[in-house]
């Protein structure tokens, strides 16, 4: 079974990230999440680990899954990351169910659960949310269209209307209003700025709240539970989406750190799948990245929209795009060419001293170079300078006839992949720390002692990011002003061991903040080591 579902951290224990323009543009920080279709993983589990792919093959994974292929490349790279957690994306969940037009039973009241009976089928479950006469589960749809410029409109809703419905059971779209119900008609207001076009109408009498598995789409399912009796649903859906699939893998376990989606697109297509993953990944809990890949020809066109160009829109800095064809088919598996950025990324992560690393310029195995002109590279990624930024893109390629390297390892947002990871670290390192330390004490006086024992904790976090390399060994603190009087941070203040650590003083908390035992905001100034990615050198010659 997977882990179960906990709460944050950061519910009593929070620690903000801020990075400044000038700065360059509770998981297991080394393990990746590949998810996929494939069914040899129960949904009722979702997630399970290996450490190599013959443990995938003696599980039920056959050579061409797309699971095992895309952890064949991920195991592949050097050096190679201990394990991979892989995912299940569950194409027998319910996505959309209805209820059945008259089969709405009588009996039952608004708040009852009722399950879903189908053969093969567990744990579909519906909630009532609205009823009709005789306490009937309330249902009608209809499909309405209006010119623009029309300020009403009334619609018959027919047979299925049930009487009694309230006007807030009323969905409609295009920022129409719901002003009457009268037996079987609706009146809608319309703005005037536009129109209501084939819109479907609908009286919602239940909502999904449990998708369950092992369902099929079929209409007449009967239901179980509530007051009442008769009810029938019908499963018009069914099927995660990637989103979806992500999202439960994240519940299921809180081990990964890096995922990537190999599974079966949605309707949508798989671009606006990876968007929504992206969008999902840049606020999850806990902290995590997304890697992903497209092979379109705008991306090397510098033609917008792309997959690229939406995601630097955005911003994420948690998600890494990497430009991959198949190249005519010589190249299949540059499909899941983000398994070798990840790969790389994990395997490098062991957390030992000195330790720090960038993704720019590694050699790499399981994928094809990609045959790039010097423009088209550009156009994706940008240069090594960062004067141009391109899409923000990723490629593998080949270098002076010689080198196979990775190029650039930026976010869709801008910055490093190891500027995210490692301040990742950090957080988590903070966080844990400081969680340990309230465990572990009878209790923190609210006194000046009490608050620099928990900044030493900050501060010890801090010296362990420095001994992996992420933190500068010392510099000068160029930035705005931290705090005032004694302990705070000036601009231009040496820092000699790369980090400070400042809160102001006990004596500044007010009375309510004494009384609900609130210690003064910590703040952790650190200065980044980074790293060179771009070198010109300059030959005189004398003759």
């Amino acid at each position: 079974m997977g882990s179960p579902a906990t709460l944050p951290l950061s519910t009593f224990f929070n620690v903000s990230v801020v990075i400044t323009p000038t700065a360059p543009p509770g998981p297991s920080f080394n393990v990746g999440l590949i998810v996929g279709s494939s069914t040899v993983i129960p949904a009722s589990q979702r997630v399970r680990t290996y450490q190599s792919t013959s443990q995938m093959l003696t599980d039920g994974f056959l050579t061409n899954s797309p699971e095992y292929m895309a952890a064949q490349i991920y195991f592949g790279q050097t050096p190679a990351p201990s394990q991979v957690q892989v995912g299940r994306q569950d194409l027998t969940s319910i996505a959309t169910v209805i209820a059945t037009t008259g089969q709405l039973g009588t009996g039952y009241a608004v708040n009852d659960i009722l399950g879903i009976t189908q053969s093969g089928g567990s744990g579909g479950q519906v909630k009532v949310t609205a009823l009709g006469a005789s306490n009937a589960i309330g249902f009608a749809s209809t499909t309405a269209t209006a010119s623009s410029g029309s300020t009403s409109l009334t619609v018959a809703l027919g047979t299925g209307i049930q009487v009694g419905m309230s006007v807030a059971a009323v969905g409609v779209a295009n920022g129409a209003t719901v002003t009457a119900v009268a037996g079987t008609t609706i009146t809608i207001s319309i703005p005037t700025t536009a129109a209501l076009s084939a819109t479907a109408i609908t009286f919602s009498g239940i909502v999904l709240i449990s998708a369950g598995t092992g369902y099929s789409a079929a209409n007449g399912l009967t239901t179980t539970g509530g007051t009442g009796t008769g009810a029938e649903v019908s499963i018009t859906a069914i099927g995660d989406t990637p989103l979806q699939a992500v999202a439960a893998c994240r519940v299921a376990s809180v081990s990964w750190y890096a995922a990537m989606f190999v599974g079966t697109a949605s309707g949508a297509g798989i671009d606006v799948d990876l968007e929504s993953i992206a969008a999902f990944i840049e606020g999850a809990n806990p902290r995590s990245t997304f890697f992903c890949s497209t092979g379109e020809s705008n991306v090397i066109n510098g033609i917008t929209p792309n997959l690229m160009s939406v995601l630097k829109a955005a911003a994420y800095r948690r998600t890494l795009c990497v430009y991959s064809t198949t190249q005519g088919g010589s190249f299949p598996n540059n499909i899941y060419a983000a398994a070798q950025w990840m790969g790389q990324a994990m395997g490098r992560n062991t957390g030992n001293p000195g330790s720090y690393f960038t993704l720019a310029y590694k050699e790499a195995q399981g994928v094809g170079t990609e045959p790039l002109t010097q423009t088209q590279l550009s156009t994706i990624a940008g240069t090594a300078d960062r004067t141009t930024v391109g899409f923000n893109g990723n490629v593998f390629a080949s270098f002076g006839n010689s080198y196979n390297l990775l190029f650039l390892g930026t976010m869709s947002g801008g910055i490093f992949f190891d500027t995210t990871m490692f301040l990742d670290m950090l957080v988590a390192d903070i966080q844990n720390s400081g969680v340990a330390f309230l465990v572990e004490q009878n209790a923190i006086p609210l006194t000046e002692a009490g608050l620099n024992a928990m900044k030493n904790v900050v501060a010890g976090a801090c010296q362990r990011s420095q001994a992996l390399g992420f933190i500068a060994p010392s510099g000068t603190w160029n930035l705005a002003q931290i705090g005032t009087g004694n302990g705070a941070i000036n601009t231009g203040a040496p820092l000699p061991n790369g980090y400070a650590v400042y809160a102001s003083p006990i004596s500044t908390l007010t009375t309510a903040q004494r009384t609900s035992r609130i210690f003064p905001p910590i703040t952790a100034a650190i200065i980044l080591a980074g790293a060179g990615q771009s070198f010109s050198v300059t030959v005189d010659v004398q003759q």
